[in-house]
């Protein structure tokens, strides 16, 4: 989950959260607009998170995030080998 920044001195009225170009939920929770981003179960680059929003002014606010994820995780259980003597 990420918080959304307004610029200094204003506040954000909406906002809309792209993850690599696809659109992801936000909602507002104590005053503050989130989103749900999971970067979980993604390949190992670059993702850029694109945050579009509109201030209580009117005006329209642009910010891109870049995260790097880690290797992959397909969720299955790892088989380990024990030692049985």
């Amino acid at each position: 989950m990420i918080r959304l920044r307004a610029p200094r001195g204003q506040r954000l009225r909406r906002a809309r959260v792209y993850v690599n170009g696809k659109r992801v939920r936000t909602f507002r929770r104590g005053g503050r607009l989130r989103a749900v981003v999971d970067l979980r179960g993604i390949a190992k680059r670059r993702v850029r998170v694109r945050v579009r929003a509109v201030t209580t002014r009117g005006r329209r606010v642009t910010e891109t995030r870049v995260y790097r994820t880690c290797t992959r995780d397909d969720g299955r259980w790892r088989q380990r080998r024990w030692n049985t003597r």
